[in-house]
């Protein structure tokens, strides 16, 4: 049955310091809150440990509009052709998901 109603978000952890930051982009249900995909990216260390991050690992790519993408293939072909996608005021996701993303109707204002 495609989906009629989801919603996305991220959350920040770390690979074995504060240092080398994560990002975890969930896709749930709305209702049921069952996970349809994930995508874990690196990104990189944000203010004060940023100079610390920068000199003892290098420069660390910002790898989550890759996994964005990556989240939204997949779900393309799991949405109902009407699905509602809500996520939070992240600026980015509008823009990525009206590339990727074209079943989503709505997003919060």
């Amino acid at each position: 049955m495609a989906i009629k109603h989801i919603q996305f978000d991220d959350l920040e952890t770390a690979e074995h310091t504060k240092c080398k930051p994560l990002s975890v982009t969930l896709a749930v249900r709305n209702k049921s809150r069952e996970i349809q995909d994930f995508q874990v990216k690196r990104m990189p260390a944000k203010g004060l440990l940023s100079k610390i991050a920068r000199r003892k690992y290098g420069i660390r790519k910002d790898e989550r509009p890759d996994g964005w993408n990556q989240l939204f293939k997949n779900l393309k072909p799991l949405l109902h052709p009407e699905a509602l996608c809500e996520s939070d005021e992240n600026p980015h996701y509008p823009k990525i998901s009206e590339e990727t993303l074209s079943p989503c109707k709505a997003y919060p204002p």
